[in-house]
């Protein structure tokens, strides 16, 4: 857990060292590909709906012609792994830094809530 925070802290420079940077990835990908329904191209909302709900997001993407994901940009991993704060030397909120990256990079706006939006602490709360 601690790896994958600091790999969503966009403040944390990510490993330089190419074999360090290739299991790092590997862990990541597995685990949007495990608790994220993570495909490689884009996040499966489990979530979602289907069957005749789905017509209306369909019908809604039509007539708006929303874009799909540019296939190019497929892998999200591959997509965040460059990304940094544009200021390493001043304190960032990375909650709402990652608000910012949500329709680009969902499912690691997703993890990231997951792993971020808990706040660490050393002490063990009292029984009520």
């Amino acid at each position: 857990p601690a790896t994958i925070a600091s790999y969503l802290n966009p403040q944390v420079k990510k490993p330089t060292d190419p074999t360090e940077s290739a299991n790092l990835k590997r862990n990541v990908r597995h685990i949007l590909s495990s608790r994220y329904s993570y495909n490689g191209d884009t996040p499966v909302d489990t979530n979602a709906a289907t069957g005749n709900e789905r017509q209306p997001q369909l019908a809604f993407q039509l007539l708006f012609q929303v874009a799909e994901a540019d296939p190019g940009l497929s892998d999200e991993v591959d997509r965040y792994w460059p990304q940094t704060v544009d200021s390493p030397n001043c304190q960032v909120n990375v909650l709402q830094w990652w608000q910012s990256k949500q329709l680009t990079l969902p499912a690691h706006f997703k993890m990231a809530m997951d792993y971020l939006g808990i706040p660490a602490t050393s002490q063990w709360r009292d029984a009520v």
